[in-house]
């Protein structure tokens, strides 16, 4: 039996709602914390999620970077570092400090990323 309603049914939150901008963002977190239970599923879902919510409203590059990374995809996830350094659509100087993203910084292709930041 579930615990409240809430358990019961689907929530829809409207796209351009600020709701919406905090799902996107605890999408990011939610693929690692999946990733660190040793649920891939459910972490590529998450991803999924994100890249098909991109086509149709604002989803950050970085939120789909974090994402990415947190999966192992670490091309795809210096590519939308990337982009995000170029919008400048992440919280801060993500690209500089963050948690777990050693393998990015290991990436041949991090110095792009920096001057992405830098131009």
């Amino acid at each position: 039996m579930p615990r409240n309603r809430r358990d019961m049914t689907v929530r829809l939150v409207p796209l351009e709602s600020r709701e919406a901008d905090d799902a996107r963002v605890g999408g990011t977190a939610a693929a690692g914390l999946y990733m660190q239970r040793g649920d891939r599923v459910r972490a590529e879902a998450v991803h999924t999620e994100l890249e098909a919510r991109a086509v149709t409203s604002r989803v950050p590059f970085f939120s789909r970077a974090v994402s990415a990374l947190y999966l192992g995809r670490l091309d795809e996830a210096v590519d939308l570092a990337i982009q995000s350094a170029r919008l400048r659509d992440a919280i801060g100087p993500i690209w500089y400090r963050w948690p777990d993203i050693e393998a990015l910084q290991a990436h041949p292709r991090y110095d792009e990323v920096l001057g992405a930041m830098r131009a």
